[in-house]
């Protein structure tokens, strides 16, 4: 067996007066690193698959408003792989829809999901006729867990200069997810880790006499709490694991591709202004 550990840049949301603002542009940082690893993995996997894995760094991924990637994820669903995946598991990918935040944008792509999308696509005779902005990624059902829940990190890293390169880095925290996870549920809390989701959680625990200070306190793990729950439960033996590795991996696995995603940003905002520009 073995336990999957995933980074996430936190950005840091406006005020919620711009909160439809704020789902956008969250949106675009989730399409902006599928394409981005995408891209890199077409160029350099094929020419070297030992050197770079796209599944190294992000679970397979597929955005439907892209032509190609849509065709490729409706091959797969016809494909046997698949079919036999599907005995083994009940859900295999996932879909996030645009401009949703809270959890409210996600499905489970299960039969009923799988066939919605089916219906939609016309089992992909509609890619590249359908512009909404959906991603679908590979389902990973056996991630890493504290205490039986799923999580997440919540790390802070702030370029401040590329040249030099400046970067300040602060641990965050863990965002654990308050039902117990189970590959089989249908409570999409128990399969993401977001706040929100919990507030249905928070009424039915309360009522059974605990407290919100309680559930808030499991809800988020600072790194020392996450260092000594996997020293006590055997995970790790190196007691100074965080300084050795879970640190020095996060900002230096963050920093370069961080600093990508905003390149292509700040080119497509130069080339977009330098349209309106000439007209």
């Amino acid at each position: 067996s073995y336990y999957l550990i995933f980074f996430f840049l936190m950005i840091r949301r406006p005020p919620r007066s711009t909160q439809s603002r704020s789902s956008a542009a969250s949106d675009v940082y989730k399409r902006q690193l599928v394409r981005s690893v995408n891209n890199y993995a077409d160029k350099y996997e094929k020419a070297n698959s030992t050197c770079f894995k796209r599944e190294m760094f992000l679970p397979r991924s597929f955005r439907l408003y892209d032509y190609k990637e849509c065709k490729a994820f409706f091959q797969i669903l016809d494909s046997e792989e698949y079919a036999n995946l599907k005995k083994q598991k009940t859900v295999v990918y996932i879909r996030k829809i645009s401009k949703a935040h809270r959890g409210e944008g996600v499905r489970l792509v299960d039969e009923a999901e799988e066939q919605s999308l089916r219906t939609q696509y016309n089992n992909g005779k509609k890619c590249g006729k359908i512009r909404m902005n959906q991603l679908v990624q590979r389902y990973i059902d056996n991630p890493l867990l504290v205490e039986g829940h799923k999580f997440d990190f919540r790390i802070y890293l702030f370029i401040a200069s590329t040249d030099p390169l400046i970067v300040y880095y602060h641990d965050g925290f863990l965002r654990v997810s308050l039902p117990l996870y189970d590959p089989n549920s249908k409570d999409l809390a128990a399969h993401l880790t977001n706040t929100y989701l919990s507030k249905k959680f928070f009424a039915e625990q309360e009522q059974q006499g605990k407290s919100t200070e309680e559930l808030r306190d499991f809800q988020m793990w600072n790194f020392t709490r996450f260092h000594n729950y996997l020293v006590d439960s055997g995970k790790v033996n190196d007691t100074n694991w965080l300084d050795n590795y879970l640190r020095p991996v996060s900002y230096t696995h963050l920093t370069l591709p961080t600093i990508y995603s905003v390149q292509i940003s700040v080119v497509a905002v130069s080339l977009k202004k330098k349209k309106s520009n000439n007209k």
